[in-house]
């Protein structure tokens, strides 16, 4: 014979785990997205700030098929130039609108700030001066 109470345990158990996967998908999982963003975006702020300062010379650009706001997300192999130590190669990707895309080709040299933790973590530097108004959208890093 089928008891009530089992009954209702099955569907106030499933309601519950409703209720906890629909906490999960609308706060818990927002805000680790925000989180990661939310450290990048303070790395590339530190960098900026406390980076050493040097040159890079693109190399090479090429489309990564994302897209932020509609703007292109390009990869880019650099000679990076520290102002102290020698040059090395590395990888940055960075969100540029389309009408500053044609700034960032080959032979372009751009201002970059390199972290002082990892040398592969490279922010262009649309602060200073010499970025001759570039602005992009926002620091690229390897």
């Amino acid at each position: 014979m089928v008891d009530i109470q089992q009954i209702f345990a099955i569907v106030m158990g499933g309601a519950a785990l409703g209720v906890i996967l629909t906490v999960v998908f609308t706060v818990v999982v927002p805000a680790i997205v925000f989180f990661v963003i939310y450290r990048l975006i303070r790395k590339n702020r530190e960098i900026v700030q406390n980076g050493i300062p040097g040159q890079a010379t693109i190399l090479k650009v090429w489309e990564t098929g994302m897209f932020v706001n509609n703007r292109p997300r390009l990869g880019m192999e650099l000679e990076v130039r520290p102002a102290t130590g020698a040059p090395y190669r590395a990888e940055a990707k960075m969100v540029v609108t389309f009408i500053n895309s044609a700034k960032f080709q080959p032979g372009a040299v751009i201002p970059v700030r390199i972290s002082r933790d990892d040398p592969d973590m490279i922010v262009f530097d649309s602060q200073s001066a010499e970025f001759g108004g570039v602005g992009a959208g926002g620091g690229g890093s390897a």
